[in-house]
């Protein structure tokens, strides 16, 4: 196996002479680091918006907005000195146009990776958005209305996720082959885009003009602009476990599934009480119901006692309380204030 993928990997050196590929584990956490760059900064505008709403309302309103000027200026400073991404860049990688061989740093090959990179993924955003507020709205309009508009929304409700399953797939089919040595890319937008992914080499370092903070040589400098560059993507995903968790306990209080489950965990066995009973309760329900459960005798100015429920003599349970300060029958601590009287 290891000749046969050998063999494969020099055959395609010397026909497209490509150079060291990233593994795929560095090929997939910097697609991760740029897909959590815009949650992050999307907690953060939220915040400001949150704090100083003055301010910020406006930038969280059209954050869709921001984020694409935003993605475009940084984008495109990368692709022009480094010939990659951001992403990318930061894991040590850069872009080779299959055509020319050279990196996409200007012209039409750096306006197809500008393309795949910045305007696809804000035009996949907005046909998600309008798929799910289509199919929300056809929910209401049936089948009655059969308008041009209304048929043509129908096809893009039923097929866009067509679309969207035939990506995937054919993504996982390419990080497969990529991982066994069979492609040179992993995903369709780096083939839509015409280009392929190397590592940086020592000539590649030396062409550029300055290099960023993450590839300098000094060892402190690059630690710490890793470090801070890793937080957003550590933060959501913190704030995604906190969120699941948070679901998980708003499910087990409030869904009718939680209360069953609720339900039997408490059948199957009796809790202990949690306190010791002062009278014996099970002989205190053998009395008549119109008997106090302290003097035994018909009660007079029946009073409830709204800890327990329990029903006695105003004065036996008054004088009961401001003595010890519990229920008589269950030991739970009450006062006074908590007494009810009944008027029949």
């Amino acid at each position: 196996m290891a000749g046969l993928r050998g063999a494969f990997m020099t055959q395609m050196t010397k026909m497209n002479q490509i150079g060291d590929q990233p593994s795929i584990f560095d090929v997939m956490s910097q697609e991760s680091l740029m897909k959590s760059l815009k949650p992050a900064l999307r907690h953060l505008t939220k915040y400001l918006a949150f704090a100083y709403p003055e301010k910020f309302s406006s930038l969280s309103q059209k954050y869709d907005e921001f984020y694409f000027l935003f993605d475009f200026f940084l984008q495109n400073h990368f692709l022009t000195k480094y010939g990659a991404s951001f992403s990318e860049n930061f894991y040590g990688m850069k872009r080779i146009f299959q055509a020319t061989g050279e990196m996409p740093m200007k012209g039409w090959t750096k306006l197809r990776s500008i393309f795949i990179l910045v305007i696809w993924p804000y035009l996949r955003d907005k046909l998600d958005k309008l798929h799910d507020d289509l199919k929300l709205r056809l929910s209401y309009i049936g089948n009655a209305n059969q308008d041009f508009k209304v048929k043509l929304a129908k096809v893009f409700v039923k097929y866009y996720p067509w679309f969207k399953s035939i990506i995937g797939a054919l993504t996982v089919f390419l990080q497969i082959a990529y991982i066994i040595n069979r492609s040179y890319i992993h995903s369709p937008f780096l083939w839509a885009s015409g280009v392929r992914l190397e590592k940086l080499t020592g000539a590649d370092l030396a062409s550029f003009d300055g290099l960023p903070a993450h590839l300098q040589p000094t060892g402190i400098l690059q630690r710490l602009w890793r470090i801070f560059l890793a937080i957003p993507g550590v933060m959501y995903r913190l704030f995604g476990y906190g969120l699941f968790f948070v679901q998980f306990v708003d499910f087990m209080y409030n869904s009718d599934l939680g209360a069953q489950l609720k339900g039997q965990k408490a059948s199957w066995k009796t809790p202990p009480p949690p306190h010791n009973l002062l009278l014996n309760e099970s002989n205190i329900h053998t009395l008549e119901t119109n008997k106090c459960p302290i003097c035994l005798k018909n009660r007079e100015n029946s009073t409830a006692l709204s800890v327990s429920g329990y029903v006695f003599c105003y004065t036996c349970i008054d004088s009961h309380l401001k003595k010890f300060g519990k229920c008589p029958l269950t030991g739970l601590p009450a006062n006074t204030s908590q007494l009810i009287r009944l008027y029949h």
